[in-house]
C-alpha cells in the first residue's frame, strides 16, 4: 500500500497556510507552530482542513466566515483564547470593532447573557491591545 502524501506538502495544506496567513497574520501561523511542537498531526489538520479545505469554499467570503466563526466561539462559552484570536482575525479583514459587538450582543439572544458579557470582555481586551500597539512609522524621506 502506497504511503500517504504528508499535508504538509499537499494542495490543501497550501490553501489552508495562506488563507490562515490571510484571516490571522503571521500570529496565526506561530500558534499552529507552537501547537505543532505539543500536537504536529492537529496543527496539520486545523490547516488543511479548517483553513484548507473550509475557509477556502468559494460560497462565503473570508469576512462572512469570520463572522460565523466570531459568534461561534462567542456561544461555546469556553473558547475565549480562539475568540480573540478570531476577533483578531475578523479586524484583520476589515471588520470593525462596532460590528464585532453587535455580533457579540446579538449571541445574547441565543446563547445567554453571561455568554455574551465575557465575549465582549474578550473583544474589549483585544481591542485595547491592538490600540497599544506602537504603528509602524513611515519611512523618512531623504533630504
Amino acid at each position: 500500500m502506497a504511503k500517504a502524501a504528508k499535508p504538509k506538502t499537499g494542495a490543501r495544506y497550501k490553501t489552508g497556510l495562506s488563507t490562515l496567513r490571510r484571516i490571522h497574520g503571521d500570529a496565526g501561523v506561530e500558534v499552529l507552530e507552537k501547537l505543532a511542537r505539543t500536537a504536529p498531526k492537529l496543527s496539520e489538520f486545523v490547516i488543511a482542513f479548517a483553513f484548507g479545505e473550509i475557509y477556502a469554499r468559494p460560497q462565503l467570503s473570508l469576512r462572512d466566515r469570520q463572522i460565523a466563526t466570531v459568534a461561534s466561539c462567542a456561544t461555546l462559552g469556553h473558547a475565549l483564547p480562539q475568540l480573540k484570536s478570531h476577533i483578531n482575525g475578523a479586524l484583520n479583514l476589515g471588520i470593525t470593532e462596532d460590528e464585532i459587538v453587535e455580533i457579540l450582543m446579538q449571541m445574547a439572544v441565543y446563547a445567554g447573557f453571561p455568554a455574551a458579557l465575557n465575549a465582549v470582555g474578550a473583544a474589549a481586551e483585544v481591542f485595547a491591545a491592538r490600540r497599544a500597539k506602537p504603528k509602524p512609522r513611515a519611512a523618512r524621506r531623504g533630504r
